[in-house]
Order: C-alpha cells, then sequence, then structure tokens
C-alpha cells in the first residue's frame, strides 16, 4: 500500500519556485561585483549567462536548475542585464551538458553549499524532529526544512525526498511524545485511565464525560463539584511532570485532540496512543479545572462585594428617607422648646404637644434616630460580614485542594491562607494570638482589629479578597494551574531538551558542548584584544586616543546627513493624523489589552473603552505656589509654561475644572 503523501507536487511546487514578484527577484539576484568578476572569466556569452543562472538558482530556491528547465523570463532578462549578455543565449547554454557539470561542481566549492546527502538527511531529519512536535500543520514544517537547508548551504533534494523526510519526523516525533508521555505509568495507573472510558456503576455516563461537563456558574456548590472533579483526577496518580515533558504547543495540541475524542473512539485507539492521549486529557482537565475553580472563585469574591456594595446603596439611601422624616420630627421639636423657652412655658410639654408623644416615645424615637446614622449602617465591608456563611461553605475544600506560592511581597498572605487551613483541620474557632496582619489594607483594618482583638471572620474574608487580588496580579499562583502559573514555567522544559539531545544534533546555531564553547569563545576575545591593542598602538582607533597613557573617547556625531532629515519629514507628513486613542482602539483589536483593565470592586472589563484609553495623568498643583489665569482658575508657576499641558479654558498650564489631579503626569 502506497504511503500517503503529506503535500501533492502541486502543494510542494512553490517551494521550489523562483522568486516572481520585481521585489523579491531585485533581493534574490543581484549580482555582487565578485560575481560579474567571477562570471566574466568564461569565455562566450553563453556560459557566463548559464553560469550567472545557475549561481542566483543555487542561491534562491536553493537548489540545482534542470537540464531542461528554463527560469521565468522575468528573472532570466534580470539576471542577462546585469551580466550583459541576451537572454537568448540560454537556449545554447541548454545544449552544453559538459559545461554544466563543470559549473555546477565550481559553484559548489564557491558558494559552500554540499549535495543533499546521508549525513545532511540526518541534520535536517532531527531539526525537523524538534519542529514536527510543535508544527501540527504539514505546510509550515516544509517550509522550515527547507529555510533550514537553505541556510545550511544543503542544495533541495527532489519534492518526494522532502516530503518523506518531513513525514518520518512527523512520525517519529509523534512516537517521541508518546513515549515522553507514557513511559513509568503503571499497569494500575493505566488501567485507571481505562476505567475512565466506561460507565460507572453510580452514575449514567463516563468518568471522562462527567469530567468534562462541569458547571460553570459562580456557586458554592459549583465550586465544591469542581474541587470534587479536580480531586478524582489526582487519585489517578499521575505525575503533572509529564506535562513539562515534551513542549507546551505539542502538549496542548495532543490535549485538544484528547478532549475532543469521545469515549468510543477512545476505545478504539491502540494501546500506547491511547494511553498518551488519555495522559494528555487527564494532565488538562486537572489544570482546566483548575483554572474554573479560581475563576469561579474569583467571580464569587466579585459577586459578593457587587452585593453588598448594592445593599449598602440601598440601605443608605432607605436610611437617608427615614433621617429626613425624623430631623423634620427633630426640628419641629427644637423649634416648640425654643418658642416655650422664649414664653417661659414648660419645654417639655411643647414638645409633646409638638410632636404629638409622650416622653417615653420620644427617648424611642430619639433611640431610632441614633440607629440610623450609625456609621457602620453603610459601610460595604461590614455588610460583606453577613455573607461571611458563603464564603465558609467552601473556604476549607478550597484551602485544602489548592497549593498557593508567592513572590516574597505576597507572602504574608500564604502564611494567613496556612493559619486558616489549620484552622479548618483541627476545628478551632478563634486565632492564633500572632496571626499574620501585616498585608490587612487600611480599608479592612478597622473592621478586622477591634478593640485590639481579630475579627476571624473578617479576618477570613480579607484573606480571601486579598488573594483574589493577588491571583489577578501574579503575585501569588497556582501549582497545577495554567492560567495561574509561575512563570518559571514558560522556560523550555529540562526533559525535552535531554529528548531531543539524544534524538540527535540540537537545531541551536552554536556549538553544544560547553568546553569547546568556552574555549572558542575564549579564542575569540583574545584576537578582538589582540587586534585592539594593535591598533591602538598604530594610532587607528577610531575616535580613541591613548597618548599620554590616557584613554580620550570622542564624544559621537550625529550622522544623519540633513538631506536624510528632510526625506524623514516628508514621509512623516504623507502619513495620516490619528488620535493616540483611535491607535489604541486599533492596538485593542487586536490583542484585547483592555480586557487587562478590570474594576477593582467588581472584577469587570471597562464597558466604556474609549473613556479608559482616554485617561491620563495630571500634575498635582499646590496653591502655596499657583496664580491665576485669565478664567481666574489656579495655575502653576512655571518659568516654561509651554513644557505644560495647556488650559483648556484659558492660556495658561493648569487644572482647569479645579479638580485635585494625580501626581505623575
Amino acid at each position: 500500500m502506497a504511503r500517503r503523501r503529506l503535500l501533492s507536487d502541486e502543494q510542494l511546487a512553490p517551494f521550489w519556485a523562483w522568486a516572481s514578484d520585481e521585489r523579491a527577484i531585485v533581493r534574490q539576484y543581484t549580482l555582487s561585483r565578485a560575481d560579474l568578476d567571477l562570471i566574466a572569466k568564461k569565455r562566450t556569452a553563453s556560459n557566463q549567462l548559464g553560469f550567472a543562472v545557475l549561481m542566483c538558482g543555487m542561491r534562491f530556491p536553493g537548489r540545482v536548475l534542470d537540464v531542461t528547465e528554463t527560469p521565468p523570463a522575468a528573472v532570466l532578462a534580470f539576471i542577462a542585464d546585469q551580466v550583459g549578455v541576451p537572454p537568448a543565449q540560454f537556449v545554447t547554454y541548454r545544449q552544453r551538458p559538459t559545461n554544466r557539470r563543470e559549473h555546477v561542481a565550481e559553484l559548489m566549492a564557491v558558494l559552500g553549499c554540499r549535495a543533499f546527502d546521508t549525513d545532511a538527511y540526518r541534520e535536517l531529519l532531527a531539526l525537523a524532529v524538534s519542529l514536527a512536535q510543535g508544527t501540527p500543520r504539514a505546510e509550515r514544517l516544509v517550509q522550515s526544512v527547507i529555510d533550514e537547508a537553505r541556510s545550511r548551504h544543503i542544495l533541495l533534494p527532489t519534492r518526494r525526498a522532502i516530503d518523506l523526510l518531513c513525514h518520518r519526523a512527523r512520525a517519529r516525533s509523534e512516537s517521541l511524545l508518546q513515549r515522553a508521555l507514557t513511559t513509568g505509568l503503571t499497569d494500575e495507573t493505566k488501567n485507571s485511565l481505562d476505567a475512565m472510558l466506561k460507565i460507572a456503576p453510580e452514575m449514567t455516563t463516563t468518568r471522562l464525560t462527567w469530567l468534562r461537563n462541569a458547571s460553570q456558574s459562580p456557586a458554592p456548590t459549583n465550586i465544591l463539584g469542581l474541587i470534587e472533579r479536580v480531586e478524582f483526577l489526582r487519585k489517578l496518580g499521575i505525575d503533572r511532570e509529564r506535562q513539562q515533558a515534551i513542549p507546551a504547543n505539542a502538549f496542548d495540541r495532543i490535549a485538544r485532540e484528547a478532549l475532543k475524542i469521545s469515549a468510543q473512539h477512545f476505545a478504539e485507539a491502540v494501546a500506547p496512543r491511547r494511553h498518551a492521549l488519555l495522559t494528555a486529557a487527564t494532565l488538562s482537565l486537572e489544570s482546566g479545572l483548575t483554572d474554573a475553580t479560581l475563576l469561579m472563585f474569583d467571580k464569587l469574591m466579585g459577586s459578593l462585594s457587587r452585593k453588598a456594595e448594592r445593599r449598602s446603596q440601598e440601605k443608605a439611601a432607605k436610611s437617608a428617607r427615614d433621617l429626613q422624616e425624623k430631623l423634620r420630627a427633630l426640628t419641629g421639636a427644637c423649634t416648640a422648646m425654643i418658642r416655650a423657652r422664649e414664653k417661659h412655658d414648660d419645654p417639655f410639654i411643647a414638645i409633646e404637644r409638638q410632636m404629638k408623644m409622650g416622653w417615653s416615645q420620644f427617648v424611642t424615637f430619639v433611640t431610632e434616630t441614633e440607629a440610623i446614622v450609625a456609621p457602620d449602617q453603610t459601610d460595604p465591608k461590614a455588610e460583606l460580614l453577613r455573607r461571611y456563611a458563603t464564603v465558609r461553605k467552601i473556604a476549607a475544600a478550597f484551602l485544602e485542594a489548592f497549593t498557593f506560592k508567592a513572590t516574597p511581597s505576597a507572602k504574608p498572605i500564604i502564611d494567613a491562607l496556612d493559619v486558616l487551613k489549620a484552622l479548618y483541620r483541627t476545628g478551632q474557632r478563634s486565632l492564633p494570638a500572632k496571626a499574620p496582619i501585616r498585608f490587612i489594607r487600611r480599608v479592612w483594618r478597622s473592621l478586622v482589629i477591634q478593640g485590639g482583638e481579630i475579627d476571624r471572620k473578617a479576618y477570613e474574608l480579607c484573606v480571601f479578597f486579598e488573594l483574589r487580588d493577588r491571583l489577578r496580579a501574579g503575585d501569588i499562583w497556582v501549582e497545577g494551574s495554567r492560567q495561574y502559573q509561575d512563570f518559571e514555567s514558560y522556560l523550555i522544559p529540562e526533559p525535552t531538551f535531554a529528548l531531543l539531545k539524544a534524538e540527535g544534533p540540537l537545531p541551536v546555531a552554536i556549538d553544544t558542548d560547553v568546553e569547546s564553547y568556552l574555549a572558542g569563545r575564549r579564542a575569540g576575545l583574545d584576537r578582538e584584544i589582540e587586534e585592539v591593542a594593535r591598533r591602538a598602538d598604530q594610532g587607528k582607533l577610531d575616535g580613541v586616543d591613548l597618548t599620554g597613557g590616557e584613554l580620550v573617547i570622542s564624544p559621537v556625531q550625529a550622522s544623519t546627513p540633513p538631506e536624510a532629515e528632510k526625506v524623514k519629514e516628508a514621509a512623516y507628513a504623507l502619513l495620516p493624523t490619528s488620535k493616540i486613542t483611535d491607535v489604541l482602539l486599533d492596538v485593542d483589536s487586536w490583542t484585547g489589552f483592555t480586557d487587562c483593565f478590570t474594576h477593582q470592586r467588581h472584577g469587570r472589563p471597562p464597558d466604556n473603552k474609549p473613556a479608559l484609553l482616554s485617561a491620563r495623568h495630571r500634575p498635582n498643583f499646590s496653591k502655596a505656589d499657583c496664580r491665576l489665569c485669565p478664567r481666574g482658575v489656579p495655575t502653576r508657576k512655571m518659568e516654561a509654561a509651554s513644557s505644560w499641558q495647556q488650559c483648556n479654558r484659558g492660556k495658561f498650564p493648569g487644572d482647569c475644572l479645579g479638580i485635585r489631579t494625580v501626581r505623575g503626569g
């Protein structure tokens, strides 16, 4: 049975084709002075043109011209014009195969090219194996192999040879990835993976389906359901280091394929591939469910904050209405007391007559008014304490399920999490005497620390809200998470490096032996030092003078000619005038960077992106050294007023709206 090809001849043809557009022709086929001198040594005009065409073809597309092949007319005309020979002479050159063979051998020596032999095949195959791990598309893999062959001056072979090389590289790469994922798996683990494809007795679906179909609604019960799935995956005993054994993009590709396959198709796969796919699916699901749990925790805390803020606003509005009624009544009572004092009447009788209530009722009325104006009635943080039960439902399972790590600045929060975890394990209710409090911000401090004592509910809520903020900032990360992971995880994994090194030469442009590399660098440094010393003795160092044993370096002068500055100004004048906000909106449409700016309270991205991108910091002005602009607005005294943002209403810089601005600008 014939092997299925990666690409057809029609798909491979562009990689072997000559340059076609005018700019590429000029870039690839412009001959240097040395090239023309070498070409001029050929006796006949046809040999000169044929030699030049062979030279250009061996440079790009990087192959030897076929015996019956003629370059495109535009390419042939461009080369012939440089050589000074009519293009028709190439027909005569094609009739002399002996000259062609001699010219090819000469050009291989001059250009440093080599044929596609066994050594070249092994070099490109080793490179292709490493590239195939992260390049699933065949076109990109073929293009990368051809580009590497050109950079190493390896003449391109036939299309079938490159296709076969890339096909073997992909097969070897897949085998390498499968071995990296499954090597060391015990029979018990493999049986547990296979059991995920079967319907469990207590369930109506397979475990794999149950893991895939997790609710994403931010609720305490759903968070507990996600944590249950994460713990089930961890009990399978698959080490997360297996994910680091292969490149991240290769793992993501295998995991995406595994998560799309149904349980029936999994069962049909052969054992090595099936276990590799299930291993990738397990690790990917664990990371995905971990991220989903942390994201749901983030949303839940944001929801609690929004509800507390909304409730406090409603209570503030209701308190204002109630307070107005009571203030009107109290104002009337005070007015009655004033009139009674003026008429020398009994003020108590006047109050009872004005408010139409007895003295005991009046005392109760004043007590109710004091409750309305209590300081904690409209505080959102105080309102959060009433929702502590929601956080308590998930706190114990959440803290036990994940391992948090942090930078030194966020270490106090990790210590506080450890304290809470110990409390939930032992069932204690009171915090230890020396609980970490350095992370508590001013907005929380009055609520957490009351009378020198720490309130556990407020302390716990403060810890979880600080944890959410530091997870967003990246100061805290979670083991096993993809979204909240350490920066070090983005580096090349060491197991992959070891496997690639064992497979063949590494695809790097330096010597991989550290001793020979350092020796070569030392030798090169010694040569440069000797050259600098020789030129210094001869006084030939540009801009450097060592006369009298002192080092004097001349300042670098501007090297841009005035003509170039004029051309630059003319080019800038042709560009359309765009507002910086419009430019940022275009960049945002490509990258979506404004989604990183979220509200401090509710965590949602901005609704009005132009307003966000128009915001800027302005200097903070002090009244002590300000004067008035013609509009009567305070403005800063400056010798060079043009260096400040000009006033919107007057002629002088300043804060035209009288708003205290943020220092920075």
